[in-house]
């Protein structure tokens, strides 16, 4: 935590992964959803969403945003503390593990373009 106070980011990805696919109606469910904590949802989370549906192998890989705040989560306990973006990044389990390892590097390497920090090819 010290050295998140000390550098400040502007966004803070955790990666995870959920036994459960999302859909709205099943509460808790949070495979293939970019979770949030602060409404309104934050414009990258559409943005990165968008842009990840556009590379999908099918249905099952369908991401969703998903507003679920946890106050004592890391994420939100640190969004608190600086004022940055905060988003979980959740994949499903059911996905084959070498895909859900491909699905999270591409959500942190579109999150870096959407922020001009790595440009993508």
């Amino acid at each position: 935590m010290d050295l998140v106070l000390a550098e400040r980011p502007a966004l803070m990805a955790t990666l995870h992964e959920s036994h459960k696919r999302y859909h709205p109606d099943v509460k808790p469910s949070f495979g293939q959803t970019l979770v949030y904590g602060v409404e309104p949802m934050p414009a990258i989370i559409g943005r990165t969403i968008d842009r990840l549906n556009a590379r999908i192998a099918g249905e099952d890989e369908r991401w969703a945003p998903q507003y679920y705040p946890v106050a004592t989560s890391s994420t939100e306990v640190i969004v608190d503390a600086t004022g940055c973006v905060g988003i979980c990044v959740e994949t499903w389990m059911g996905l084959p593990e070498p895909r859900r390892i491909e699905l999270q590097r591409l959500v942190v390497e579109l999150l870096l373009d959407d922020l001009g920090v790595r440009p993508m090819a």
